[in-house]
């Protein structure tokens, strides 16, 4: 009975080390072309709000269309961290 109740406690110990915890990883629910998204569209990703969203679409305009999201780091409030946050929310669509 003993030798059974130690090879029990061996067993569940064993289970207990082997589970391995995850990393939870937040996917975006939507992303927006950065050459298509309205004003609204880019209003609704986190970090960015209205005058940041005027600000892409000014840029877009000015340069006629976007080539990389790298180029939002031409407007003035988005450095590398910034950038990091919005970017799985936005793409360009390369054509």
């Amino acid at each position: 009975m003993a030798l059974c109740l130690a090879v029990i406690v061996v067993i569940r110990a064993w289970s207990w080390q082997s589970i391995e915890t995850q990393e939870v990883v937040d996917i975006p629910a939507f992303s927006f072309d950065l050459n298509f998204a309205t004003p609204e569209e880019l209003d609704l990703i986190p970090g960015v709000g209205e005058k940041m969203a005027a600000d892409i679409i000014a840029l877009r305009e000015e340069m006629g269309g976007f080539k990389a999201v790298e180029d939002l780091q031409r407007i003035r409030g988005i450095k590398s961290a910034k950038l990091s946050a919005i970017s799985p929310y936005v793409f360009v669509e390369t054509r």
